[in-house]
C-alpha cells in the first residue's frame, strides 16, 4: 500500500498546473475553493498553499496502477513522496514510464524501494530518451539499486540534471556515478548533497570533471570534503572553465582549504557563484580568498553565511571589492560582524557599482553599525536588496537607514525583521513609504510595533503604489486597531501579499482583511517565521 502525489497538466483544459499550489488548474474556472478560489481536482479538497493551509493532495491507501493515471492526458513530471515501492509498484511504475512519451522528470522524496523487479525499472530509465531530470532525495534502497541507477545515468544521454541527496555513498558507488561524467555530453547539473563524500571521493569527481565539457552546476554541500578535498577542487578550478555554480556549504573547510579554493579562482574564467556557508573560514579564510578575488573578474555571487567571520574579514572583503566590479550578491548572515566591521566594509559599498543584494542578517551591527552602513547607502545607487534581519539596530538605527534612502536609490527589498523597532521606527518607515516609489517588499516581522505604528504604516499605503508585499507578523498589534486597519487597506491597490500572523487580532478581523483583498492579495496567517536570509 502506498501514497503518492504528482504534477501534471489539467485534465480539463490541458494547461499547466498553477504555480501556487502545484495541484490545481489556474486556467479553467471549475471546482473552486471557497477560501482561495481553487480546489484540488485530484482529492477534491479545499486545501491549497495559496490560502495558508496544508495541501493534502495524496491518493492514500491505494496501489500504484495504470488505472490511476489513465484519466490524465499527460503525466509529464512525476513526483513521489514517502512511498514504499513493493515489487508490483515497481512493475506498474516501469509500465507508466515506458508508455508515456511526454515523461521528462522523475522525483522521489523519502521513498523506499524493494530489490525485486528493480532491474526492469533501471532498464526502462536507460532507454527513456526524453528523460531530463532524475531526482532521488533521502531514499532507501540496496546496493544493487544504486548500481542500476548509476548504469541508467551512464547509458541515458538525455539526462541533464542528476540529483542524489541524503544518502551514504560508498567509494565504489560514487565511482559508478562519477564515471559517467567522463563520457556524458549532456549532464549540466549534478547535486550530491549530504552523501558522505570524503576527500578521496572529491578526487574522483575532480578527475572526472577535468574531461567534462558540459557540467555548469555542482553541489557538494554537507559532505566530508575537508581541506584535502578543497585542494582537489582548487586544482579543478584552475583547469575547468565550464563550471559556473559551485556549492560547498557545510563541508568542513578551514582557512587552509580556502587558500586552495582562492588559488583556483584566480584565473578561472567561468565561475559565477561560490557558496561556502557554515564552514570554519574565519577572518583568515577571507584574507586568502581576497587574493583570488582581486584577480578574478567573473564571480557575481558570494555566500559566507555562518562562517565565523569577524570585523577583519570585512576589511579583506572591502579590499577585494576594489579589485572586482562584478560581484552582485553578497551573503554575510549569521556571523560576528559589529559596528567596526561595518565601518570596514562601508567604503567598498560606495565604490561598488555592481552590488545588487547585500545580506547582513543576524550580525550585531547596532545603531553605530547602521550609521556606517547608511553613509555608504546614501552614495550607492545600485543596491536593490538589503537584509538587516536581527541586527539590533532599533529605532535609532532605523532612522539612519531610512534617511539614507533618497530619490536616486533603487532599493526595492528591505528586510528589518527582529530589530526591536517600535512605533517611533514605524512612523519613520511610513514617511519613507509616502515619498518612495521603488520599494516593493518590506519585512517588519517580529518587532515591537503596536497599533499606532501599524496604523501609520497602513495609512502611508494610500500614497504608495509600489509596495506589493508587507510582513507585519508577530508584532504587538491588537483588536483595537482592527477597524482602522480594514479601512486603510482599502485605500491602496498595489499590495498583493500581507503577512500579519502572530498578532492579537480576532478571526473576524482576519476574515475582513481577507475579504477586502481576496481578489488581489495572498493572505497568510501561518505561524511561521521568515528564513534567516529574509
Amino acid at each position: 500500500m502506498t501514497s503518492f502525489e504528482f504534477i501534471f497538466n489539467c485534465t480539463e483544459c490541458l494547461r499547466k498546473m498553477c504555480n501556487l499550489c502545484k495541484r490545481t488548474c489556474d486556467t479553467c474556472d471549475k471546482k473552486l475553493c471557497k477560501i482561495c478560489g481553487k480546489k484540488c481536482f485530484v482529492c477534491n479538497k479545499n486545501a491549497c498553499f495559496n490560502c495558508g493551509e496544508k495541501c493534502f493532495n495524496q491518493i492514500a491507501e491505494t496501489s500504484i496502477t495504470l488505472d490511476s493515471f489513465r484519466p490524465l492526458k499527460s503525466i509529464g513530471k512525476l513526483y513521489f513522496k514517502k512511498v514504499t515501492f513493493n515489487e508490483n509498484d515497481i512493475l506498474a511504475l516501469s509500465q507508466i514510464i515506458s508508455l508515456d512519451d511526454s515523461f521528462s522528470e522523475m522525483h522521489f522524496d523519502n521513498c523506499q524501494f524493494s530489490n525485486k523487479r528493480i532491474k526492469i525499472f533501471g532498464e526502462i530509465i536507460s532507454q527513456k530518451r526524453n528523460l531530463y531530470i532524475m531526482h532521488f532525495n533521502n531514499c532507501i534502497f540496496g546496493e544493487s539499486i544504486i548500481n542500476l541507477i548509476a548504469n541508467a545515468f551512464n547509458n541515458n544521454q538525455s539526462i541533464s540534471t542528476f540529483i542524489f541527496t541524503h544518502f551514504s555513498l560508498e567509494d565504489k558507488q560514487l565511482k559508478s556515478i562519477v564515471s559517467s561524467l567522463k563520457i556524458k555530453n549532456s549532464i549540466e547539473n549534478l547535486n550530491l548533497t549530504d552523501c558522505s563524500i570524503n576527500s578521496e571521493g572529491i578526487k574522483q569527481i575532480s578527475n572526472a570533471l577535468f574531461e567534462n565539457k558540459t557540467l555548469i552546476i555542482l553541489n557538494l554541500s554537507n559532505n566530508n570534503i575537508g581541506d584535502s578535498g578543497a585542494e582537489y577542487l582548487g586544482q579543478l578550478l584552475k583547469e575547468n572553465n565550464m563550471l559556473k555554480y559551485l556549492y560547498l556549504d557545510k563541508d568542513l573547510i578551514s582557512p587552509v582549504g580556502m587558500k586552495y579554493i582562492s588559488e583556483g579562482i584566480k584565473n578561472n574564467s567561468s565561475l559565477l557563484l561560490l557558496h561556502m556557508d557554515l564552514n570554519y573560514l574565519e577572518d583568515e579564510g577571507i584574507q586568502f580568498l581576497s587574493v583570488g578575488l582581486k584577480e578574478n573578474k567573473m564571480i557575481e555571487q558570494l555566500s559566507f553565511v555562518g562562517c565565523k567571520l569577524r570585523n577583519d574579514a570585512m576589511k579583506y572583503l572591502a579590499n577585494a571589492f576594489k579589485g572586482s566590479s562584478k560581484i552582485r550578491e553578497l551573503f554575510l548572515d549569521n556571523n560576528s560582524v559589529t559596528k567596526e566591521g561595518m565601518n570596514n566594509l562601508s567604503e567598498a559599498l560606495i565604490d561598488s557599482g555592481s552590488l545588487k543584494e547585500l545580506f547582513l542578517s543576524n550580525n550585531k551591527l547596532g545603531k553605530k553599525g547602521a550609521q556606517y552602513l547608511s553613509e555608504s547607502l546614501s552614495k550607492n545607487f545600485s543596491l536593490e536588496t538589503l537584509s538587516l534581519w536581527g541586527c539590533e539596530i532599533k529605532d535609532s538605527g532605523t532612522r539612519f537607514i531610512i534617511n539614507s534612502i533618497g530619490e536616486k536609490q533603487v532599493l526595492k527589498n528591505l528586510y528589518l525583521s527582529y530589530n526591536k523597532i517600535s512605533n517611533e521606527g514605524a512612523k519613520l518607515i511610513s514617511e519613507l513609504l509616502c515619498r518612495n516609489n521603488k520599494i516593493s517588499f518590506l519585512n517588519l516581522w517580529g518587532n515591537d510595533i503596536e497599533n499606532e505604528g501599524a496604523i501609520s504604516i497602513m495609512g502611508a499605503l494610500s500614497k504608495n503604489d509600489t509596495l506589493s508585499t508587507l510582513y507585519l507578523g508577530y508584532n504587538k498589534i491588537n483588536e483595537q486597531a482592527s477597524q482602522e486597519l480594514v479601512k486603510l487597506i482599502k485605500t491602496n491597490r498595489s499590495l498583493r501579499q500581507l503577512y500579519i500572523a502572530g498578532n492579537k487580532l480576532s478571526a473576524n478581523t482576519l476574515e475582513q482583511l481577507h475579504c477586502e483583498l481576496a481578489d488581489r492579495i495572498k493572505y497568510d496567517n501561518v505561524n511561521s517565521s521568515p528564513s534567516p536570509k529574509q
